[in-house]
């Protein structure tokens, strides 16, 4: 692979994009197949400064991170401005710790304000990362009650074990009492309640008449 070329070619595709030759969606493309590219090449710390520039200019900063799974340091010796900015940028997406999101999460996210009611419908790929939003949006927000609805058990397994094993959601275990596929009159209520249903059980949960 010609480095060179794969990075003038970004830059060319950069350039398009800051004068909206090209969409945000195109350019996010553009940067994806280009760290797909890169990520065997070894860096210099002024590539490493690049990349993390491009990274946060598509709105996805975690194409920077992946970097780490090829083994490669990515640490900065020296700070510019453009990494300052980065630096600057990706600090506003992180949401605790050890999370943070991309742009259009954020976006999302921030329409959401705990004085104001809310009925929104996202569609969005696999990879967007919706059921990683429902968890901001449930920290955020800090309903009393919450109705997640999974079309299948698998998914509910994974998603009830990420809220009760994952340490970056051990605020919501805290907060939240914990329903599954239990016997839905035996349900013992808790002051805020997670209810984490397939579309049946769903189905009986609202004849119950929880104020969701």
């Amino acid at each position: 692979m010609d480095k060179i070329k794969e990075i003038s070619d970004i830059v060319i595709e950069l350039n398009k994009f800051e004068k909206k030759v090209i969409t945000d969606y195109e350019f996010i493309q553009k940067v994806c197949a280009f760290f797909d590219e890169i990520k065997d090449e070894k860096f210099t710390t002024s590539d490493i400064q690049f990349l993390e520039y491009i990274a946060n200019k598509s709105g996805v900063p975690m194409f920077f991170d992946m970097l780490k799974l090829f083994k490669h340091n990515l640490k900065l010796t020296d700070v510019s401005l453009s990494s300052l900015a980065s630096f600057i940028y990706e600090g506003s997406l992180f949401t605790s710790d050890n999370i943070f999101l991309h742009k259009y999460q954020n976006d999302i996210l921030t329409k959401y304000d705990i004085n104001s009611p809310h009925r929104f419908l996202l569609t969005a790929s696999t990879s967007f990362g919706k059921t990683f939003l429902v968890y901001e949006i449930i920290r955020k927000m800090k309903y009393k009650n919450i109705l997640l609805v999974f079309p299948s058990i698998a998914l509910l397994s994974e998603n009830l074990e990420r809220i009760l094993t994952d340490q970056n959601y051990l605020e919501i275990k805290k907060q939240y009492k914990i329903h599954t596929l239990s016997e839905i009159p035996d349900l013992d209520f808790g002051e805020n309640n997670i209810f984490i249903f397939t579309p049946i059980k769903s189905q009986r949960a609202c004849r119950l008449n929880i104020n969701f």
